[in-house]
């Protein structure tokens, strides 16, 4: 499962000052500030950082909901292009993490934009907007 694989890729140090707790059969996430301006957001303006850490909430990882999904089939999601965009410098999801994505979902087209943390559209909108844009236009 991806997200079993996510979470293992990452030492437990890494998460910093994030907590995780259980909810019913759910494990929740709460991304402390410390790793969100550290992992996520490090290349982005401390504006949106500070902004940033004044959203944060509860949320989850989906490990229980993704564990209950059957496999999508080739006739129809395995029908659709896929593109990904890599982030270089997203410290929140690390780069060999989003190769064995790109690999495993079989992704056709892939986009680098260098520079970008885990928050493109803050950290680089106008390179974000332009690879969304190529990707679109490939496939209109």
């Amino acid at each position: 499962m991806h997200t079993n694989k996510y979470t293992e890729s990452i030492p437990a140090e890494n998460w910093l000052d994030s907590g995780f707790s259980q909810s019913g059969n759910k494990i929740v996430v709460i991304l402390g500030p410390k790793f969100s301006s550290g992992k996520l957001y490090q290349a982005s303006s401390i504006e949106d950082i500070e902004l940033a850490k004044t959203l944060l909430r509860p949320g989850s990882l989906f490990i229980e909901d993704l564990s209950q999904i059957k496999n999508f089939s080739k006739e129809r999601y395995g029908s659709v292009p896929r593109a990904f965009i890599i982030c270089t410098d997203d410290l929140g999801i690390p780069l060999s993490f989003q190769l064995w994505m790109i690999q495993k979902a079989g992704v056709s087209d892939v986009v680098e934009i260098k520079g970008a943390d885990h928050m493109a559209m803050l950290s680089k909108p106008q390179e974000l907007c332009d690879s969304l844009l190529k990707i679109a236009t490939k496939y209109t």
